[in-house]
């Protein structure tokens, strides 16, 4: 369900009944509009905030922006344990390269690679 009331939200964003700069109806009234439980409404509107379209600003809301526009906010993961390293030594092998990979690679089919 929190699929369906994200799709909705995003082609009215996209077609403009939600403009740029323009906040979304509170959970509860749209949970009323789309006669779902608010967590449907509230996974939903996560889901547009996650795309780029909206972004959630504390006290106003759940604001609509450009509807192209990039996330706002991206989490930077870093590994624990120091730099990345190889948990085993890589393995390499050859083949004979299949009509698709030779086309990509632009080799004769059939030839090592």
């Amino acid at each position: 369900m929190w699929r369906q009331v994200a799709d909705d939200l995003r082609t009215q964003i996209l077609n403009g009944t939600y403009p740029a700069g323009q906040v979304l109806p509170s959970e509860e009234t749209l949970a009323t509009e789309y006669g779902v439980s608010r967590p449907v409404i509230r996974d939903g509107i996560k889901t547009l905030v996650a795309e780029g379209p909206v972004e959630i600003r504390r006290p106003y809301g759940n604001l609509v922006r450009t509807p192209y526009a990039a996330p706002t906010h991206t989490k930077r993961v870093t590994p624990s344990s120091g730099p990345w390293r190889d948990l085993e030594e890589p393995t390499f092998y050859r083949t004979n390269a299949t009509a698709d990979h030779a086309e990509l690679l632009a080799i004769p089919p059939a030839s090592r690679c």
